[in-house]
């Protein structure tokens, strides 16, 4: 077996059932490598078309609800959804919805940078945030729960 295939078994999960340790820890690691991924592409993209703090876009409201609005939906709500509805196991960690999932959240980051780039710092912490927020939420209340029954 090789590395990444005893890698990637140590970090699947059986379900997207966040109440239990295991998926916790697995999604606070995988948000910790999302921030990772934020920081290089910020780096990769400040390189490749350097920001210029300059003029800022005409709305700074609308430049703030850029990278707030995407961050919420994408770090908290699909999370939250993600773990609602019943997704199974081999779906939630097949290769093809991992690299959607990159794709679209790096994606988005790429397309805020260029229409601002503080906003795409915003985007970023806003999605850390939200995510975090909602992982440690489903957890500490289901053990709340527990505790009160």
């Amino acid at each position: 077996m090789g590395l990444f295939a005893a890698f990637r078994q140590k970090v699947t999960v059986e379900s997207l059932d966040y109440t239990n340790t295991k998926p916790l820890l697995i999604g606070c690691f995988r948000t910790i490598l999302i921030a990772v991924q934020f920081v290089l592409l910020f780096i990769l993209l400040s390189v490749i078309y350097p920001p210029t703090f300059g003029p800022p876009p005409s709305s700074k409201t609308v430049s703030f609800l850029v990278g707030v609005v995407p961050g919420i939906v994408f770090g908290g709500v699909a999370l939250c959804l993600a773990h609602r509805v019943d997704v199974p196991a081999e779906k939630a960690n097949s290769i093809v919805y991992g690299a959607i999932d990159v794709l679209l959240i790096l994606g988005l980051y790429c397309l805020i940078f260029f229409y601002d780039p503080v906003a795409s710092g915003i985007y970023g912490v806003t999605y850390l945030l939200s995510r975090t927020l909602v992982l440690l939420g489903i957890f500490g209340g289901s053990r709340i729960k527990a505790a009160l029954v």
